[in-house]
């Protein structure tokens, strides 16, 4: 059995791939953070975690880097690659893209019962995998993703 090619991928999953040749791939491939200019040779906006899985299977199986995108705000380009795969996730939050569940330290959101859709637990899990920064955090809770903005 062969590597998968672009038009499998685009048969198995239902967000749109991008590729260099597609018009909106400029756009698709740009993260927020303009000093960051890579290429990926496909950028998959995953509409549901059906599409993750297909996505990942894809960039595996075709040895392929891999990076996910939420928001595309990562400072050192975490969310791109070069010639690799790009899972962008910001379909998947909607229209309106996630919400914001809450705000402030990480101690302080540990601290509470509950911040929105964030229980205490998932928080303090946050807070001692030190996945977010010490001084401020913003979590977004999308439908699959719980992403922390500092």
């Amino acid at each position: 059995m062969g590597k998968p090619t672009m038009d499998e991928l685009r048969a198995r999953t239902r967000g749109r791939v991008i590729t260099r040749d597609d018009p909106e791939y400029e756009r698709a491939r740009k993260v927020y953070n303009a000093m960051i200019d890579r290429r990926p040779r496909v950028v998959v906006q995953c509409v549901d975690a059906a599409d993750v899985i297909a996505t990942v299977d894809f960039a595996r199986e075709n040895g392929l880097d891999l990076s996910i995108r939420g928001g595309s705000h990562s400072v050192p380009g975490f969310g791109t690659n070069d010639e690799g795969v790009v899972i962008d996730l910001g379909p998947m939050g909607g229209d309106r893209g996630g919400r914001i569940v809450a705000e402030g330290t990480p101690e302080e959101i540990a601290s509470v019962e509950k911040n929105g859709a964030l229980p205490n637990e998932m928080a303090a899990k946050i807070v001692k995998a030190k996945i977010a920064a010490p001084q401020r955090i913003v979590a977004l809770w999308r439908s699959t993703s719980c992403s922390s903005i500092t």
